[in-house]
């Protein structure tokens, strides 16, 4: 018996990631976090998570480190975080 080993085997396409808070119970319904929470999309950078910190900083309803990284697949119809930023400063 002889076994063929196909190296030309199709790979998965590499599926896009983002970046969102994940903030404790008891969020406020219209809070600016929590819209960013909802609707992050897209790879935030350094400034701009720096940005969500002071904005979430002194909030005792989010845990102490407010923005951990997951992954997560990026809807097409989601706001990037930099719109959702701008419209909260």
């Amino acid at each position: 018996m002889q076994i063929n080993i196909k190296s030309d085997v199709l790979q998965p396409l590499p599926i896009k990631r983002k970046i969102i808070g994940l903030p404790q119970k008891n969020i406020e319904f219209n809070d600016p976090l929590n819209l960013i929470w909802k609707a992050a999309s897209a790879p935030a950078t350094l400034e701009q998570i720096e940005t969500i910190k002071k904005v979430s900083k002194g909030r005792q309803q989010f845990c102490k480190n407010p923005f951990v990284l997951i992954d997560q697949a990026i809807s097409e119809n989601s706001k990037s975080i930099q719109e959702l930023l701008d419209e909260i400063e």
